[in-house]
């Protein structure tokens, strides 16, 4: 088939529009499968819903563009896959994509194992990926949202095997399609999860979407008082009693949530407890450099210096103030009292002195949500990789390929995310290009 040339949005001249491949979607995995597809030699459509592709990796990594890490294991994923995610991406894995982009020029360095552009800037990595398809020769249709993969009774004009339909009426065929509409995260960005619909449509089933890499919300009225804080601690997340979850680094504490990585890292267990309807608690650990040991003996010389003291001067250096106030606040007590005044409100006055120290080694928060699609980076949940083969093939609908975040994936901070989506893209689409 004759390579198509044709750029911008397709209102004009959209109707029975061809191509070897098409794409719905044009983020980081989609555009990553059109060049692969291309380079094979094959005509390549994109439609996509926005006015320009790649809108949310422009965003991504606050802008900076966190493509990998230098640390990849299959630890790093959540997914049902019974082989391991790393399985699928090594053909096309992290070596891989960083000289992809380095034969464009492109320079990489990281910071604690993130990697990002020499530049810190992702419009370098998004400008590389347009150029990469304009030389290809990919047509790119923005304003076209896929609302229908059809595979019609008969075929469509010229033999194609796929029908796809966008909201503005466009019609488009082709001989093969790519499914790399993204997921539910970052509405602000034009994600609606409208993939898993048209997937669900030609067969594949769904694990419930949720959001992932969030803020953790709670209910609780303290963290009102600690709201702008940071802090480096340790967290733990249990359900129903079980520690389901530990991350260590700085955690920010905001009115009725918690953020920071540490606490996105969790909120893929969080939702998962959530949803089972089980009780979530993140206890908080202020000193985690502290044995039981030596927490116990550094309470012990306070409570000794106790009678003098006020409540403040007791517990400085603990936690920021604010955060102290936010511990003391649960026990409806102010940093300003005098330890020796606390008998006029409890009659076991060392026991609610040691409380509030053991506080400091574990807060309890209870967890109620993790933050909506418009703060997740990230859906879990999707397609089960059991209905797609090792080159992203539907296993239902001959010549369908799916990729990215409409599979039931979903990595930790740190640039997996991006890894996988641009790994299951490229190869998608290279195996597209090479079978058809």
């Amino acid at each position: 088939m004759k390579k198509m040339n044709t750029t911008g949005n397709a209102h004009s001249e959209r109707d029975h529009l061809s191509a070897d491949i098409a794409i719905a979607g044009g983020g980081a995995s989609g555009c990553m499968a059109a060049v692969a597809a291309a380079r094979c030699g094959k005509s390549v459509l994109i439609l996509e819903g926005n006015d320009a592709v790649l809108k949310k990796l422009a965003a991504t990594g606050n802008g900076r563009c966190n493509l990998t890490n230098l640390s990849l294991s299959d630890d790093d994923y959540h997914s049902d896959a019974a082989c391991g995610i790393l399985s699928y991406i090594s053909p096309f894995g992290r070596e891989d994509l960083l000289s992809f982009f380095e034969r464009e020029g492109i320079f990489f360095h990281d910071r604690d194992g993130y990697v990002y552009p020499h530049t810190d800037q992702a419009s370098t990595v998004t400008h590389a990926l347009v150029k990469m398809l304009r030389d290809a020769g990919v047509v790119i249709k923005t304003g076209e949202r896929v609302t229908h993969i059809l595979l019609p009774e008969e075929s469509t004009a010229g033999g194609y095997r796929f029908r796809l339909e966008t909201a503005g009426g466009g019609v488009y065929s082709a001989n093969a399609v790519i499914a790399a509409c993204g997921g539910m995260a970052g509405t602000q960005f034009g994600c609606r999860g409208d993939g898993y619909e048209l997937l669900k449509a030609l067969g594949h089933s769904c694990e419930m979407p949720r959001p992932a890499l969030s803020p953790l919300v709670t209910d609780d009225d303290s963290l009102r008082i600690g709201a702008g804080a940071r802090a480096v601690l340790c967290g733990t997340l249990r359900a129903d009693g079980k520690e389901i979850g530990c991350e260590y680094g700085q955690y920010q504490f905001n009115a009725g949530s918690i953020s920071g990585i540490p606490a996105l890292q969790l909120s893929h267990a969080a939702g998962e407890a959530l949803s089972q309807g089980k009780e979530t608690i993140l206890y908080l650990n202020f000193l985690p450099q502290l044995s039981e040991k030596s927490f116990l003996a550094e309470c012990n010389r306070r409570m000794s210096l106790s009678r003098n003291l006020t409540l403040g001067e007791l517990l400085f250096g603990l936690a920021a103030d604010k955060l102290t106030a936010m511990i003391l606040c649960r026990s409806r007590l102010q940093a300003e009292m005098k330890c020796v005044n606390l008998n006029r409100l409890t009659d076991d006055p060392e026991g609610l002195l040691r409380g509030i120290l053991a506080s400091f080694r574990e807060y309890p928060v209870r967890i109620t949500s993790v933050g909506n699609y418009d703060k997740a980076q990230v859906t879990a949940g999707g397609i089960p990789m059991r209905e797609i083969g090792k080159d992203f093939s539907s296993a239902i609908v001959p010549h369908l390929y799916i990729t990215g975040e409409l599979l039931n994936v979903d990595g930790r901070c740190g640039g997996y995310n991006l890894q996988w989506a641009m790994s299951s893209g490229y190869l998608a689409g290279k195996s597209a290009g090479e079978t058809l």
